[in-house]
């Protein structure tokens, strides 16, 4: 019995801590809602349709995004769990892996962007700033489709007048 005990107390010092992670991890998660574009509700022809909750989940990751992240950590960026034992020019790509996007199982419009990290200050900065460039990177893109969407409505009511100047004139002349 006393041999068992002895057996089971080195097995459980030696064998488990190997197997348990060495460090506690952090998940911080930030939850943003994707309205449509403001062209596509108002336009019609504009809206390419609803999109599926895999689309609206896999829009949110975007390269770019995350390379602004790890701009934005600067020498902090060293430290993600993210950018381990990979090239400076590497990290973007591996915080965009390690990100996790995922639809918020009550809506059709929400998804929940999350990362781990052993630094709790990390993991939130991460998502906060990730979640902040998405926010204005959206708004630049619902601004350029607006001002499309302007000069086409503009240009479809200058060929009304045109048009309804030639039925008038038209009709004038009768």
């Amino acid at each position: 019995l006393v041999a068992g005990t002895v057996a089971g107390l080195i097995v459980g010092m030696v064998v488990l801590p190997s197997l348990l992670p060495s460090q506690s991890t952090y998940r911080a998660a930030v939850v943003v809602e994707i309205e449509r574009f403001t062209a596509d509700r108002v336009v019609p022809g504009m809206d390419q349709g609803g999109w599926t909750r895999d689309e609206l989940v896999y829009s949110t990751l975007d390269l770019d995004l995350s390379g602004q992240v790890v701009r934005r950590l600067g020498n902090r960026a060293a430290r993600l769990r993210a950018a381990r034992d990979s090239s400076r020019a590497a990290w973007p790509a591996r915080l965009l892996a390690h990100l996790e996007a995922r639809a918020v199982p009550s809506s059709d419009r929400q998804v929940e962007i999350s990362y781990v990290d052993v630094s709790p200050e990390l993991a939130s900065a991460v998502v906060d700033s990730y979640a902040r460039r998405f926010v204005v990177a959206r708004g630049r893109v619902d601004r350029a489709r607006t001002a499309t969407a302007v000069r086409l409505l503009r240009r479809q009511a200058e060929d009304l007048r045109t048009g309804l100047a030639e039925w008038a004139q038209r009709v004038d002349e009768e």
